[in-house]
């Protein structure tokens, strides 16, 4: 390892500190090894931006672990965890490495992906159920509705979109928790009565990341207190195309 890439590996476990969370010199050892995972399959399964691979540090890893205090908070690090479109595996394998005591479930539609995610989860020696399907589809089999103590999503678009996908999967009492941008208070208010209609109310949302220079980022905390309506999540890619307002 050169000079300049310990540095960057100790500025990442200083900012992680910034975010309250404790990266151990085994932790560290596994996201060296992450990143060293993405820059070899990036090209083949199509992970992430030539920019997310050169400052995957922030842009992936420390944006997800900025999940980990609010999870925490609830104690929830124990819990069972389902990550919807996970893409490249994140916010799921970097809170896998710093709370391996969750059960975390990968939804990855995406062939390449999904396969991508059972080699790193593998290399990583990370225990996880990859779920190559879509969040539509999986979220009416009773073995994933209503199962998961929380749930998460990074990248899924519209917020009306993300609420329709993830909270099928949460259970009574349970949490979504939603990384979103700039407008998340916004999108909070604005869709309110959606939230309701999907069994959740929203809860908290947070601003985190400033300190270390993570733009903007926001997580909507959203608590399951009803069932949602069996006809929901609609048919495979309604959802996204026709988000509910």
């Amino acid at each position: 390892m050169t000079i300049g890439l310990f540095d960057d590996w100790r500025q990442f476990k200083s900012d992680a500190g910034s975010l309250g969370v404790n990266v151990n010199e085994d932790q560290l050892k596994k996201f060296q090894l992450l990143l060293e995972l993405m820059q070899k399959f990036n090209k083949r399964a199509s992970l992430t931006s030539d920019l997310g691979l050169r400052d995957a540090m922030h842009v992936h890893f420390l944006d997800s672990l900025s999940l980990v205090p609010s999870i925490e908070n609830e104690r929830l690090q124990a819990g069972k965890l389902i990550d919807i479109g996970t893409g490249g595996g994140f916010p799921g394998l970097p809170l896998k490495i710093v709370l391996p005591s969750l059960a975390v479930h990968f939804v990855e539609s995406t062939k390449k992906k999904a396969e991508y995610l059972k080699i790193a989860l593998k290399e990583l020696s990370l225990e996880g159920i990859v779920v190559p399907e879509r969040a539509e589809d999986i979220a009416h089999d009773s073995e994933f509705r209503e199962k998961f103590d929380l749930v998460t999503a990074r990248a899924l678009g519209n917020w009306s979109t993300v609420l329709e996908l993830c909270l099928p999967f949460c259970r009574i009492g349970g949490y979504l928790f939603a990384q979103r941008g700039e407008n998340a208070k916004m999108e909070a208010r604005k869709y309110s009565e959606i939230t309701s209609l999907f069994g959740g109310r929203v809860y908290d949302v947070i601003s985190v990341g400033t300190e270390i220079g993570l733009d903007s980022r926001n997580i909507i905390v959203v608590r399951k207190i009803n069932a949602v309506p069996e006809k929901f999540p609609r048919k495979s890619g309604i959802p996204a195309k026709r988000p509910l307002e």
